[in-house]
């Protein structure tokens, strides 16, 4: 007798299965044809489809030929994605997503989230990462097409699909960065010329739908993490600092941030995105309602790597080597001078700790030498970033873990408080936070729009 039963029974597995088919669009921008720097990309989610649902974390991709001019050009290491200053999503007037700094926050996550090999592969092809060095790709003049996802932002970071369904289309807005920030040489300049959005959606047949519709009771509603920005500039020769931070959320689960020399964040010979350190950064912790989160200062060093690993919940995560926050590369001993990488095999008589390179190193021009390449010169470049993990776990019966975050909300005050050693570096530094939360984003069923609650 056969143990394979209903896998056998042809008829009964196509009469359960869902009548579904893809559809393919390629969307033009709303806003023109050319786009240079500092202007902004606008984009349309269309509306009125009832039927289909888009995966917006898998399924949509942002088309950019970028053409340089002027001369060859250096990436930042988060590749393209150094191009969008902000990302947002609007629908008839109502703020679904805005995330000010996106490519700040996209540099600090690929150097947390992606590994080296990713970013020497498809992310080299299609983002204009690399993955052995601490830069972006090299541009020659010319045009080059980059196709990137809408990461990090609240309506890809869900496990449900977007529905189409409703009254108005959603306006995707990318505003484009300067030519300065972007990349790191002094006199170059680009353009995007015919962006395009490629979605593919999933189209229910009728009974399908109606079925769906059911089962839902025509609500939509999508939990997402969402990041919110907000940053601050600390002038040299500060010791302490007690900053207010405005993130008043009913789930707060962490709060990420970035130091940069404030001389870095607009200057053309500079690393402008990827350029951090600590700025003489010695402790820092939350405080919450008068709760300080955790209670013991979290110092900077072995102390500040480990909770920006319980932060991303990949503490014991002995996969994932952060080679973005500590791939830098010195010259060694050799006779002929040639520098290693610490990706190569070759016996290293120093190394740089690019996570917590102090103020007066971290210089920012130079991101050192990669696996392949010629050049001996140490990085400059540190690559520090500090999180507070504010996440509880529960378990419930069923032994399935819950998390959740602290409630700001309701005139709760929160804080970042920090030491800086014997001061901050010269020229002041600029701190941006990064909080993370969880939102929820559902279709207001009296007027068939999307709305958010935090």
């Amino acid at each position: 007798m056969s143990k394979l039963g209903d896998k056998l029974n042809f008829n009964s597995m196509k009469s359960s299965a869902m009548d579904t088919r893809s559809i393919s669009s390629v969307i033009p921008p709303r806003s023109g044809v050319e786009f240079q720097a500092g202007t902004v990309i606008e984009f349309e989610l269309p509306g009125n489809r009832g039927n289909e649902f888009l995966d917006l974390n898998n399924n949509l991709k942002f088309k950019l030929p970028v053409t340089t001019t002027a001369h060859a050009s250096v990436l930042d290491r988060c590749g393209a994605y150094g191009f969008i200053n902000k990302l947002e999503y609007i629908q008839n007037g109502v703020v679904l997503c805005s995330i000010p700094k996106y490519n700040v926050l996209l540099t600090a996550l690929s150097d947390l989230q992606m590994s080296a090999e990713y970013k020497s592969t498809t992310g080299r092809m299609l983002e204009g990462f690399e993955g052995d060095c601490l830069r972006g790709a090299h541009l020659p003049i010319g045009s080059r097409t980059f196709y990137l996802s809408p990461l990090a932002s609240d309506l890809s970071m869900t496990n449900r699909s977007l529905y189409l369904g409703t009254n108005a289309n959603i306006t995707v807005r990318l505003t484009l960065e300067s030519a300065a920030v972007a990349f790191q040489s002094a006199g170059a300049d680009y353009s995007v010329k015919q962006p395009q959005m490629l979605m593919e959606t999933t189209f229910l047949e009728r009974e399908t739908m109606d079925a769906l519709s059911k089962a839902v009771g025509g609500e939509y509603k999508m939990l997402c993490n969402s990041y919110d920005h907000m940053s601050a500039v600390i002038n040299a020769g500060t010791t302490a600092s007690h900053i207010k931070l405005s993130f008043q959320k009913a789930s707060l689960e962490r709060v990420l941030f970035t130091v940069r020399p404030l001389s870095h964040t607009t200057s053309a010979g500079k690393f402008s995105l990827g350029s951090r350190g600590t700025g003489n950064l010695s402790s820092f912790q939350l405080e919450i309602g008068g709760v300080d989160y955790p209670q013991t200062a979290i110092s900077v060093g072995e102390d500040s790597m480990y909770h920006v690993l319980k932060a991303d919940n990949i503490a014991s995560n002995y996969t994932h080597g952060l080679s973005g926050l500590m791939n830098a590369y010195t010259a060694d001993a050799h006779a002929d001078g040639s520098g290693t990488s610490s990706l190569g095999g070759e016996p290293q008589v120093s190394k740089i700790n690019p996570y917590i390179l102090s103020g007066a190193d971290g210089d920012g021009d130079n991101f050192g030498k990669g696996k392949n390449g010629t050049a001996s010169a140490s990085s400059n470049i540190g690559t520090f970033v500090g999180a507070v993990n504010l996440e509880s776990s529960l378990t419930t019966s069923q032994n399935s873990p819950l998390y959740s975050g602290v409630n700001t909300k309701n005139g709760v005050d929160i804080y970042f408080k920090a030491n800086w050693g014997a001061g901050c570096i010269v020229g002041g530094v600029v701190v941006d936070f990064y909080s993370l939360s969880t939102e929820l984003i559902y279709v207001d069923p009296s007027i068939n729009m999307w709305s958010r609650k935090n």
